[in-house]
């Protein structure tokens, strides 16, 4: 039987912020740095992921600023 879609698991909000992130382009050693942040529970508090999401993108662009645009 084929899988079907109950429900998701963000909100279309935090989706497509997390898409914007596009943190699946950055190097292991940033994931490392920001894990503590990627551990957090995002699925309850849709404002408190978007902070999150607004902090690692933050983290990112301040990555990017000192060792060049990753893609």
């Amino acid at each position: 039987m084929p899988a079907k879609l109950v429900r998701f698991r963000f909100s279309e909000a935090v989706r497509a912020a997390v898409v914007d992130l596009a943190w699946w382009e950055m190097p292991l050693t940033w994931i490392r740095d920001n894990n503590a942040m990627f551990m957090q529970d995002m699925t309850d508090d849709e404002d408190g992921a978007l902070a999150t999401i607004a902090a690692l993108k933050a983290s990112r662009e301040a990555y990017e600023a000192q060792h060049g645009k990753q893609s």
